[in-house]
């Protein structure tokens, strides 16, 4: 019996044809089925009449083909929740494409900036139901590839520009006055609970400024055989002293005990602390992320410059950062939802802090490294969503410790984000509370901070005790570097043969001290990177010119090798040997000096110039 084509297929195959044409001028590539969307498109831009240029700009494509979208000025799709909050975290515009076969047309919108600007608008409580409509204007179709190429790289600069400042956390989440009646009905018996078996000891330990006592104290409790709510409350304890940015091993041991502590808490049937659990997960998580994207663009900034606000994230490396990013948020959101959902008011309550304390750890990393504009962040009233929540939450807020934690993390927001007054206003409010529950070490720690807030206006103004990263020596960019490679995956102690030794010889290159010392006549220019190179922010990944302009040049990827052959060939008797004195430090500024010799630059343009 011969099988027959359903009239679905038929429609899907014309309408994916029809795409592939209608997008001609871009480059379309088809995607698996497992891959949850239907193309990954590439932004070209016209060169002439014959060519194009291929940009680093991606775009995926979502195909939903009908007989008919009927009349009138929009079509409609009903998408799932689930498929929506998928779009969201991806790093990349999501493109819905809706084929009329009954016009041979297409009508197309960004999922992204339609969730931002329409749905969230029209339904706030979009999250809580199964699926949601996405109508679609009739007079955007795929005719207009301008109009496709201009608001793909707009919603590309937009996707960045949000995710600089965290917004994708707590998006959709729907908190209204009723809830805070709730939690205010909620704050004495949950904090009863909370606080669980009595772990009161650690905790005035902890007031006192003695982490380590509280940490021991808690340990035991943690290590008792009883898989009980005492141990529960225990692991709680230990992360809330444990913070990552305390280094990998605190991070890790985070991402250890809060995944013990989920998994008892089901065991136990208390959702409120497996989700607070899995956020304390979360938070060490982006932490952790953070961290490796402060060091790859750090990198970048000191070989590249300044203007690096969008094309940075473009490369390999960040981009899976970032959309492992966007994941995390996606995890903490349907978190804080089920929180919700289920009435645990004061779970979500101190949830929240956390989240705070990393979006203004976001904030100040890509401020410093004027991935945010200081000027706009200045004039800008925009207030994160989370943060607003928590204002509304103190306004109801009869708990002491629990009021003290939210003033902290909101003055530190405040304080980041060009708010003097309000920082100000809630760490004298930390300070009254600190005192009123004789939290010692609180008080101090404030105190000394609140001091530095009147008297320092601009968390960001250069400090004088802090090198500049152009006066960094070279050998510790190296190791800044070999930090960068190995957050990548790269075993630098056991590099592979076919791009490990090239990488660990390209992070040995990066210190050229030995050489630049040998002669102060002698010159090494990288002369280009490669596609692994630019993708890791790896520089020295490529060839190098050493040039001297008494003898000569030459060009290899290994610098101790074209070294030991440039002193044989062009060193040995040569009467201007000049060597610097062996205490001389070389730093990026002297490297970037001696790369801009006129005459070095018009050996590299002739090279250039005959090479290609």
């Amino acid at each position: 019996m011969t099988k027959k084509r359903s009239d679905d297929q038929e429609l899907q195959a014309v309408s994916e044809g029809a795409l592939q044409k209608e997008l001609s001028t871009f480059v379309i590539n088809e995607l698996s089925e497992d891959f949850g969307l239907d193309f990954q498109a590439t932004v070209t831009e016209e060169l002439d009449d014959e060519y194009q240029q291929v940009s680093s700009i991606n775009f995926f494509i979502q195909l939903k083909a009908s007989q008919d979208f009927g009349e009138g000025d929009t079509a409609s799709f009903q998408a799932s929740t689930d498929d929506l909050n998928l779009y969201l975290q991806n790093p990349s515009p999501v493109v819905l494409a809706l084929y009329d076969n009954s016009k041979d047309e297409f009508y197309w919108t960004i999922i992204q900036e339609y969730i931002w600007d329409e749905l969230e608008d029209r339904t706030p409580d979009w999250q809580s139901q199964g699926s949601n409509a996405v109508r679609v204007d009739k007079d955007q179709t795929f005719q207009d590839t301008d109009r496709l190429r201009s608001q793909v790289l707009e919603a590309q600069h937009r996707i960045l520009r949000r995710h600089n400042m965290a917004m994708g956390i707590g998006q959709g989440l729907q908190f209204s006055p009723d809830d805070l009646s709730e939690l205010d009905m909620q704050i004495g018996t949950s904090l009863e609970d909370y606080k669980g078996h009595s772990l009161v000891k650690s905790a005035e330990m902890l007031k006192q400024g003695e982490r380590e006592g509280a940490r021991e104290q808690l340990e035991k409790v943690y290590e008792a055989p009883e898989e009980d709510e005492g141990k529960l409350k225990a692991l709680s304890g230990l992360l809330h002293i444990l913070h990552p940015d305390q280094g990998e091993d605190e991070g890790l041991r985070i991402l250890e005990l809060a995944e013990e502590g989920q998994e008892l808490a089901q065991d136990l049937d208390r959702l409120g602390d497996e989700k607070y659990l899995q956020i304390h997960q979360n938070h060490a998580q982006l932490s952790i992320l953070l961290d490796k994207t402060e060091e790859i663009l750090f990198s970048m900034k000191i070989q590249e410059g300044d203007d690096q606000f969008f094309q940075v994230f473009l490369t390999e490396s960040l981009f899976e950062l970032l959309e492992e990013k966007l994941r995390v948020f996606g995890e903490i959101n349907e978190a804080l939802n089920k929180l919700l959902e289920n009435d645990e008011y004061y779970y979500y309550t101190i949830s929240l802090p956390l989240i705070v304390d990393y979006i203004t750890s976001q904030i100040m990393v890509y401020t410093g490294l004027k991935l945010i504009d200081r000027e706009e962040l200045r004039d800008s009233d925009q207030v994160h969503p989370i943060v607003s929540q928590l204002e509304s939450i103190l306004e109801i807020m009869n708990e002491p410790e629990t009021e003290m934690s939210i003033h902290r993390y909101l003055g530190l927001y405040y304080y980041h984000t060009y708010k003097q007054d309000k920082a100000i206003e809630h760490f004298e409010a930390t300070l009254q509370l600190a005192e009123e529950v004789e939290d010692e070490y609180m008080a101090d720690g404030i105190t000394d901070f609140l001091q530095d807030v009147r008297e320092n206006p601009d968390p960001y103004a250069p400090d004088e005790d802090r090198k500049d990263p152009m006066e960094m020596p070279l050998d510790e960019y190296q190791d800044l570097m070999r930090e960068v490679v190995e957050a990548q995956g790269f075993d630098l102690d056991n590099p592979s043969e076919d791009i490990g030794k090239p990488v660990k010889m390209a992070v040995k290159d990066i210190d050229i001290t030995e050489y630049l010392r040998h002669c102060e006549h002698l010159r090494i220019r990288q002369m280009s990177t490669s596609p692994l190179g630019r993708q890791m922010g790896l520089r020295s990944l490529g060839p190098k010119l050493m040039w001297c302009k008494h003898g000569g040049g030459s060009e290899g990827h290994n610098l101790e090798m074209q070294f030991r052959h440039f002193k044989q060939t062009h060193c040995e008797g040569c009467d201007h040997h000049s060597p610097r004195g062996d205490d001389w430090t070389c730093t990026m500024e002297d490297v970037q000096e001696q790369e801009q010799d006129p005459e070095l630059q018009e050996v590299v343009e002739n090279i250039h110039k005959n090479r290609y």
